[in-house]
């Protein structure tokens, strides 16, 4: 058997450190016609995610036939907020957690367990975007990323 070569390992593990986002903006609303979501909370039958890039933004959308990934031009984090919220959305800014060696809880492939993947969260009974907004306005997550204690995360919420 052939051994793996370390050096293209390295180089991935290089690249993707250049790559990781300081702010995750939680965006939750509105999802088209679809039938079973009646049952959810109004404003909160989807929800997405903006990852800040340097001085853009990529969007990941996980809708239930593809996943949709698109960038967005250079925007302050809190008008960017501001343009969800003058859309009739709402957004949150939460931290991404240092992934752990912990496999995830098995879940079916929503737009929640989506973004809960994107962020970190290994919490099996945060299932619908309601639950995950209640979860990351009031949580203390220990270990951002990007360095930034839960309480910096919540002053840039609630500005």
């Amino acid at each position: 058997m052939p051994e793996k070569n370390t050096d293209n390992t390295m180089q991935y593990n290089a690249l993707c450190s250049e790559i990781t986002p300081q702010i995750a903006l939680v965006v939750f609303g509105e999802c088209g016609a679809l039938w079973w979501l009646k049952g959810l909370r109004p404003g909160f039958r989807h929800c997405f995610v903006c990852l800040e890039k340097g001085e853009d933004w990529i969007v990941v959308n996980p809708l239930c036939h593809y996943t949709e990934v698109k960038t967005i031009g250079t925007a302050d984090p809190q008008t960017l907020k501001s343009f969800f919220t003058d859309h009739g959305m709402d957004s949150i800014f939460a931290p991404i957690i240092a992934p752990t060696r912990i496999t995830a809880p098995f879940s079916p492939f929503t737009c929640v367990e989506a973004v809960k993947r994107i962020l970190g969260i290994h919490d099996r009974w945060v299932l619908t975007p309601w639950q995950l907004f209640q979860r990351l306005s009031h949580s203390r997550h220990a270990t951002p990323v990007n360095d930034q204690p839960a309480d910096v995360m919540r002053s840039i919420n609630s500005a």
